[in-house]
């Protein structure tokens, strides 16, 4: 079980609310907390919790459209939660909680759920002011807390096929953006969270008693960080931020780099990833392959592009590397796809 938790995770919403006139010391004293010493120190899961919940809830109310900025109380929050307890399912989960939302009017944001063949698309609008970091950081929070509370409210983690959000993309990686999952699809029409339709079907499995016991931990999404199998979906942590910045045409962090942003040492990254049998080498290369298939796939780019974008130092060093995952050059499997390049490949 994980114990605590790095501020890295809730810097750059404490920077937002610095921005909006509220000195870090205000935010830890108002969550009831004493503010560290330096950034890379680490809380309790609890008191983590406490301060996320009420920074994200003063930056809300910085960026809602209510005329006097009035801060949500959790108590909001907490009602949802006791709202949805009883129902049977997910898909009526769902539709409660979108009823909760209209309830609340222009306070809150709004819940829609649209079914496809074989997915379910929730669409989360939580009414920002304007469209910019600060307001991408709240509805950020709120997919997180969905999700999180649909999985738990099941009683396993929902995996997403796709989410994307109506907001531009980071100047940088920042670790929160990792929690949904997947990589996250930037410049949208709306914010979304795509799912198996299957996981419409399945039961509510928790009780009153439970919900009592862990209402506290709401809205970070803790059980990412409280259940027994945190330790194992480190891998794909560091998969969902190498391929965001894959995504990002970014350059990606090294090993050292990510375990800073991922808010532990680089000692601990190596032990973990041994004592689960991985690597970041394997899983940066395995990253590096995967988004390199899709652009041979899906796109005319050219193999010297694709190389740069990859963090290969040369086109050669590039078609080494992809023979060596596939077995065909880059201009084989391409041609197997039945894609035309803009120059030679």
């Amino acid at each position: 079980m994980s114990t605590a938790i790095p501020l890295t995770y809730v810097l750059p919403v404490l920077q937002q609310l610095e921005r909006f006139g509220y000195p870090r010391a205000t935010v830890f004293r108002q969550a009831g907390l004493q503010a560290p010493r330096n950034t890379t120190a680490t809380l309790p899961v609890l008191q983590f919790t406490r301060l996320y919940g009420c920074a994200i809830r003063l930056l809300e109310s910085e960026t809602s459209r209510r005329a006097d900025h009035s801060v949500m109380s959790k108590e909001i929050t907490d009602l949802l939660c006791h709202c949805v307890i009883s129902c049977q399912s997910l898909a009526e989960v769902i539709d409660r909680a979108a009823g909760f939302n209209r309830i609340l009017g222009p306070v809150g944001g709004s819940l829609e759920l649209v079914r496809r063949s074989g997915t379910a698309e929730l669409i989360v609008d939580s009414r920002r002011l304007r469209r910019d970091f600060a307001a991408f950081l709240v509805d950020l929070a709120s997919m997180n807390f969905y999700r999180q509370l649909f999985s738990w409210l099941i009683g396993q983690p929902i995996r997403l096929l796709r989410a994307a959000v109506m907001y531009p993309a980071p100047a940088s990686l920042m670790p929160i953006t990792e929690l949904l999952g997947v990589p996250l699809t930037y410049g949208a029409p709306d914010n979304r969270l795509v799912i198996p339709a299957s996981y419409l079907g399945h039961p509510v499995v928790r009780s009153d008693a439970e919900l009592a016991r862990h209402l506290d931990y709401f809205p970070f999404p803790f059980d990412v960080w409280v259940d027994d199998a945190a330790q194992d979906r480190l891998s794909d942590r560091i998969r969902v931020l190498l391929m965001s910045g894959l995504q990002r045409q970014e350059r990606l962090p090294d090993s050292d780099a990510a375990a800073r942003l991922l808010g532990i040492s680089p000692a601990s990254l190596r032990r973990r990833l041994q004592d689960s049998g991985a690597s970041y080498a394997k899983i940066r290369a395995g990253c590096q392959r995967e988004w390199a298939e899709y652009l041979l796939a899906f796109t005319r780019s050219p193999v010297q592009e694709i190389a740069v974008q990859l963090g290969f130092g040369d086109d050669r060093a590039f078609r080494r590397a992809f023979r060596k995952w596939t077995g065909h050059g880059p201009a084989e499997f391409r041609r197997g796809r039945g894609v035309q390049a803009e120059t030679s490949a």
